[in-house]
């Protein structure tokens, strides 16, 4: 759990022992979050997996002053907040997320996935979306301690392959028989 705390502690960096690392452009729910927050060398990794994926990251920054403690007591200090575009369950949408110093993977609230209409099973491991009557509950990873992660660019390849796909058949030149 992370909670938004005072200035007056912050240290520079955190120790992660007990934080199950993810994969780049996972983000893991953290249901005591009040907002998102994320590392700034998870930033620049993930610039990095969206230039592999062709996939556009056009950042919004803004200034910010907040605080965050972490479950070891540590506490890093935001100086901006960033605007990301993630793709969930094939849906696009943004993440307004804390940038803090060092490797903390990308920590989800509970309001944003509740803004997202995410529906939580934890008995069975499963998320459903609930403005999305096409498809039925899906399985979900989760961290070692119980925590669901959620893959960010997951629908980004099979879009954009789709879209490759069709502008080439928009483009195929038609054949006189």
């Amino acid at each position: 759990m992370v909670e938004d705390v005072g200035r007056d502690i912050i240290t520079d960096s955190a120790l992660f022992e007990d934080v199950m690392f993810v994969n780049i452009g996972y983000g893991i729910e953290d249901s005591g979050r009040a907002f998102p927050v994320m590392g700034e060398t998870t930033r620049d990794k993930r610039v990095e997996k969206c230039r592999e994926l062709n996939m556009p990251d056009q950042v919004v920054v803004s200034k910010t002053n907040r605080a965050f403690k972490f479950g070891n007591d540590n506490v890093l200090g935001a100086k901006c907040e960033v605007s990301i575009p993630v793709v969930i369950q094939g849906c696009e949408k943004r993440i307004g997320c804390c940038m803090v110093p060092g490797g903390v993977p990308l920590l989800l609230s509970r309001g944003m996935l509740a803004a997202w209409g995410v529906i939580q099973d934890y008995r069975n491991e499963k998320v459903k979306f609930l403005d999305d009557d096409k498809t039925d509950w899906r399985d979900v990873e989760q961290s070692e301690n119980g925590h669901f992660v959620f893959n960010l660019l997951s629908g980004y390849a099979a879009k954009r392959t789709a879209l490759i796909l069709s502008l080439i058949h928009i483009s195929e030149p038609t054949r006189p028989y």
